[in-house]
């Protein structure tokens, strides 16, 4: 869905379509559901954009390795694949980090002072 998003707003810009803005709300408002449905719970703001920022990365990459394996380009694939699964994974520390803390970074201690 981020991917979604991401087109139509460029669709919207190209176009100028503003019919097409009522769409982009509700495909937003759907990836932010499922986006907080798979991290099981609120993350603090920059967080949150990050843990979005790295799943969207992970599948371009996805993306990227299809591409190179249809070129013949199989250790690039690969690779690519590889990062692809490493930014996976690291989207589930940033989960974990993001239970344990309160506000990007700081504990929770910290914040009550």
């Amino acid at each position: 869905m981020i991917s979604c998003e991401e087109h139509l707003s460029m669709t919207i810009a190209d176009t100028k379509n503003k019919e097409l803005m009522p769409i982009l709300e509700e495909i937003r408002k759907l990836r932010a559901k499922y986006l907080k449905q798979y991290i099981g719970k609120e993350l603090p703001g920059q967080l949150w954009c990050t843990e979005k920022h790295i799943l969207s990365t992970a599948y371009r990459l996805t993306e990227v390795a299809v591409k190179n394996i249809s070129l013949g380009n199989q250790e690039e694939a690969m690779e690519n694949l590889n990062d692809s699964k490493d930014l996976f994974q690291l989207s589930f520390i940033l989960i974990d980090i993001g239970g344990k803390n309160g506000t990007d970074g700081q504990s929770k201690e910290q914040i009550k002072g």
